[in-house]
């Protein structure tokens, strides 16, 4: 993870998405699909299954999903499961990750970067040194600055290291 961690220190993110919904909100795409951009979500509550292009994923409460840029994947429709997710998109073309990265939130660190990020990002005038200051643009790949166009039909996600367990699919 380092690697990564050089990469994200030597460039620019842009978030291009950021968003919190579930599984009732227009904007899940329960299809098979993919994005140009790193997609992230953190599970704020339910359960969901997850095809990655090939690669089957359990996700649940408190959990965070990577998806690599231009993989295909695909949310299970599963009407007894709620599901809340924050979403981002982070654009960051040098970082090319090798497969999905699934992390547990064990001591609430992801959560909370999430949540600031979203807050921030979703204030009329973000500030933007919070939203660029070096840790979370480590632990999310995310340096902020640019808001999300609310016509884009989509959404994004997260990643982390020093206090989760990573699991790489």
């Amino acid at each position: 993870m380092e690697q990564f961690f050089d990469i994200i220190a030597c460039s620019r993110p842009i978030l291009r998405f950021c968003e919190r919904f579930d599984d009732q909100s227009p904007l899940w795409n329960y299809t098979r699909h993919s994005h140009p951009y790193i997609e992230l979500l953190f599970f704020l509550d339910g359960k969901s299954e997850l095809e990655v292009s090939g690669m089957q994923l359990s996700v649940s409460l408190f959990d965070a999903v990577a998806y690599p840029a231009g993989w295909k994947h695909q949310e299970e429709i599963t009407p007894e499961r709620r599901r809340e997710v924050i979403c981002l998109w982070i654009d960051l073309p040098e970082l090319r990750l090798p497969s999905p990265i699934h992390l547990h939130d064990r001591d609430e660190a992801i959560g909370r970067l999430f949540q600031m990020i979203y807050g921030e990002a979703k204030r009329k005038r973000p500030e933007p040194l919070l939203l660029e200051h070096p840790q979370p643009a480590k632990r999310l790949f995310a340096q902020p600055g640019h808001r999300h166009d609310a016509a884009q039909p989509e959404r994004g996600k997260s990643y982390t290291s020093e206090r989760t367990d990573p699991e790489t699919i």
